[in-house]
């Protein structure tokens, strides 16, 4: 714990996985100074990775701004409920159609996910997680919105073409997994010489996990006439 709050005092930025960690932290680091004495310091910067994605992206003056949860969740109601294509049988329970579906775009997003352009293979939920993804889309880019979930993505670009600064040292508290939405990020701060510190320990990233044994087997193709032969 000495360790993070002398980088807190340095002036790195600590950014947890969630508020309640940040709050966690600002009061232990809080107690920490009071016990030194001192009365008066600098508000450190302890907050939630979303929170402070946000507050980086909002100081570049973005042209459009994050949709909030409450109309995101609002605009994919109306987009489910709108869609003529699934019967109202399917909707007996509305808000947990939208919220699967949502939450199933979010971990598109962080884990770099896309649906296969082609349909053929698809059930018809993840069809219509798909034409839902397009509407949102499209009616987030009319409105001047952008979904919580490419901010990441957004940073990452601005990083890259040298119009955000990174610090030269940050700290990521209470993660035990990184996302290849996140790995992206910690590449673009590391590719600018920043320094990125895991606490309390560094989780397993992706790229770090050992290869999957390989299956010597053979394989073998056989032609079908059409889908009930392969299910055949």
């Amino acid at each position: 714990m000495k360790t993070i709050f002398h980088s807190i005092k340095a002036g790195a930025p600590i950014l947890t996985v969630n508020l309640r960690l940040s709050r966690h932290l600002s009061g232990r680091y809080a107690e920490m100074m009071l016990a030194t004495g001192v009365s008066v310091w600098p508000t450190p910067t302890i907050l939630p990775l979303s929170a402070w994605l946000k507050t980086i992206r909002e100081a570049g003056w973005p042209e459009s701004a994050v949709i909030s949860e409450v109309r995101a969740a609002a605009l994919w109601d109306a987009i489910v409920s709108g869609d003529s294509d699934i019967s109202e049988r399917d909707l007996l329970i509305p808000q947990g159609v939208v919220k699967a579906a949502f939450d199933a775009y979010r971990l598109m997003k962080e884990y770099r996910l896309k649906l296969p352009e082609d349909d053929l293979y698809l059930t018809d939920e993840a069809r219509a997680l798909k034409r839902w993804v397009v509407i949102y889309e499209d009616r987030l880019e009319r409105l001047g919105f952008v979904d919580p979930s490419e901010m990441t993505a957004e940073l990452v670009r601005g990083i890259r073409a040298g119009v955000i600064k990174v610090p030269s040292e940050m700290i990521l508290a209470g993660f035990d997994e990184v996302t290849p939405s996140l790995e992206l990020l910690i590449e673009a701060v590391e590719g600018q010489r920043g320094r990125v510190i895991f606490w309390p320990e560094r989780p397993v990233c992706l790229k770090g996990l050992p290869d999957a044994p390989v299956l010597e087997e053979k394989v073998h193709i056989y032609p079908c006439d059409n889908e009930k032969e392969e299910v055949v």
